[in-house]
């Protein structure tokens, strides 16, 4: 059976038309890359903090996915943010190992991270900071800011019975030298 004209243009529009449709999934599945937060050893209360931010995250907030790994702790997370292979594009760590890497000189510095906000005490009382590998892109982290210091993110983190108190932080790391993201001012 032969197609008309009109047919075989309606075909093609169709076609087209299908395939820039699926085109533009495949793009925004590409843009919606998970994030990974380096947390803390599996044992440490750093590591069950990491899960339940986490948790509040995929529950409230849309287009935005996280998921946690262990480490050996902030200072490997803020090593691991510097990392492009196997690295972390989010993580927690105090502000002494986030300066004294930000400072160190030679091989050790690394200043491929800036702050996000103050997160919560761990045992000792320090404060422990959320920071931002260049992965993250300014429209994530002023979500996850956002969302994290809302009243909403608040109710969550505590309804996940979560040790969180989060904060700015910019005092801090202004004082310290680290810079705020963009996604944080």
């Amino acid at each position: 059976m032969k197609m008309g004209r009109s047919q075989n243009l309606f075909t093609v529009a169709l076609v087209a038309a299908t395939l820039m449709g699926l085109g533009s999934i495949f793009a925004s599945a590409a843009s919606a890359a998970p994030l990974v937060l380096g947390s803390g050893d599996a044992d440490s209360a750093t590591f069950t903090l990491g899960n339940k931010l986490v948790k509040a995250i995929a529950l409230d907030l849309d287009g935005i996915t996280v998921n946690s790994r262990v480490t050996k702790g902030d200072k490997d997370n803020v090593k691991l943010l510097g990392k492009k292979k196997r690295g972390v594009d989010l993580g927690f760590a105090t502000l002494g190992a986030a300066t004294k890497a930000w400072n160190a000189e030679g091989k050790k510095q690394n200043r491929k991270f800036k702050g996000l906000l103050a997160i919560a005490k761990n045992k000792m009382g320090k404060t422990l900071y959320l920071l931002a590998g260049k992965k993250v892109k300014k429209d994530q982290a002023k979500a996850i800011v956002q969302y994290l210091l809302s009243a909403k993110g608040k109710k969550r983190l505590k309804k996940l019975k979560a040790d969180a108190s989060p904060a700015s932080g910019a005092a801090e790391f202004k004082a310290a030298g680290i810079p705020l993201h963009a996604g944080a001012m």
